[in-house]
């Protein structure tokens, strides 16, 4: 798995971001909605984005869900995968 750093958050991307405190947690989460969008009967305000988790049943960290300002978005996960020959 890699990290692109420095993106700009679009729904359905797993982002990684931390939390303001110190010493910061760190997440990893599906953006759900963006700026604009409405996600339920909530509107997502300017310079936030909507996460939640896709693994909420196993997971505890994962039921995390709710509004994340997008200067604490650190990157998109992306996925590469190697193919072997059998």
């Amino acid at each position: 798995m890699k990290v692109e750093r420095n993106c700009q958050p679009r729904a359905g991307d797993v982002v990684m971001f931390h939390t303001a405190a110190d010493p910061p947690l760190w997440f990893i989460n599906r953006v759900v909605g963006i700026p604009g969008e409405t996600v339920g009967s909530t509107l997502v305000p300017a310079g936030k984005v909507y996460v939640t988790g896709d693994n909420r049943s196993v997971e505890p960290e994962a039921m995390l869900q709710g509004f994340v300002a997008t200067r604490l978005v650190t990157g998109r996960m992306v996925w590469h995968w190697r193919w072997k020959r059998c």
